[in-house]
């Protein structure tokens, strides 16, 4: 520049070659932990040079991968943070670089890559199954396998279908993984998922379904018809017989349990059954004519007639 008192020293421009591409960005920077559990948020500053023509856009990417994002160049008068989200990040640590692109291509990419951990969101639940009991489900799951660097505080359950009231079960406190429904509407379909949710806030993908369950009367306002029971009787001495159970369920796991009464006397005895579905009970018969009763749950209740030989 050239005024009354002579010229002023030169000024030093950038180097730009005519038809060039944008110099290499200036430092940038990551978003925080806000923004870390699946999502990366990258925001930078201006190339060195536009390469003689004006940036028209920012590309960042994330190294494994290749996950990128892009942001169209702010106009003139308009806030000059770039920035962007790079999405879907599995858990794990990435290097981050930006580059700016003009008419003639893109430009070098910003040296000395950033790098930043993505904590992820916990893994679903797996393996979920109602059993059912009357109009009663009972629903277990596995815990998920990973859980995002923060432990497990709870479960939320999700009906499908005419699930009936989930009052006791649309959240579970883990370290729970099952849960009990009641009152489900005979002839309704009903299954639900699960979702892990980590100290931090942080849910699963919801669950795969579970198997579907339909309560049934049986007819007549029977109990479930699904669950059946026979029982046997052996004499062992003059007073003492062997009662043998036989459980079995459709669509449902089968009892584990069964209730024995005799002569309508006394408390009810219970009975474990094994995994088949069967036990076994000795009872003394003091009458010439007895009446033993047998109940499983969901099963109609058997009265078994003894005469004392």
């Amino acid at each position: 520049a050239v005024n009354s008192f002579g010229n002023s020293p030169a000024a030093v421009t950038t180097a730009v070659t005519p038809g060039g591409v944008p110099g290499p960005i200036l430092p940038i920077q990551i978003g925080g932990t806000a923004y870390s559990k699946t999502s990366a948020w990258v925001w930078w500053g201006f190339p060195s040079n536009d390469g003689g023509s004006p940036v028209t856009s920012y590309t960042a990417t994330a190294s494994p991968g290749g996950q990128s994002c892009t942001s169209t160049a702010p106009k003139p008068g308009a806030d000059p943070n770039n920035f962007c989200f790079i999405n879907d990040l599995a858990a794990g640590t990435y290097s981050i670089t930006v580059y700016a692109t003009n008419a003639n291509g893109d430009g070098d990419p910003s040296t000395g890559p950033t790098p930043i951990t993505i904590k992820g969101l916990p893994s679903a639940p797996t393996n979920v199954v109602a059993k059912l009991s009357g109009t009663t489900a009972t629903l277990s799951w596995n815990a998920p396998s990973a859980t995002a660097g923060s432990a497990i505080t709870h479960y939320n359950v999700i009906p499908n279908g005419s699930s009936g009231t989930t009052a006791t079960c649309s959240t579970v406190q883990a370290p729970a993984t099952t849960c009990t429904i009641p009152g489900l509407a005979v002839g309704s379909q009903s299954s639900w998922a699960v979702v892990a949710v980590n100290a931090e806030g942080s849910a699963s993908a919801q669950s795969s379904w579970s198997n579907v369950v339909t309560p049934s009367d049986g007819g007549g306002g029977q109990p479930d018809a699904r669950v059946a029971s026979t029982s046997t009787v052996k004499k062992l001495t003059r007073n003492r017989y062997r009662i043998t159970i036989r459980a079995s369920a459709t669509g449902e796991a089968i009892p584990t349990t069964a209730r024995v009464r005799v002569n309508n006397r006394g408390a009810w005895k219970k009975v474990p059954l094994n995994a088949a579905g069967v036990g076994k009970t000795v009872v003394r018969l003091d009458k010439k004519r007895n009446v033993v009763k047998v109940s499983v749950q969901g099963a109609p209740t058997q009265v078994l007639r003894i005469r004392r030989k």
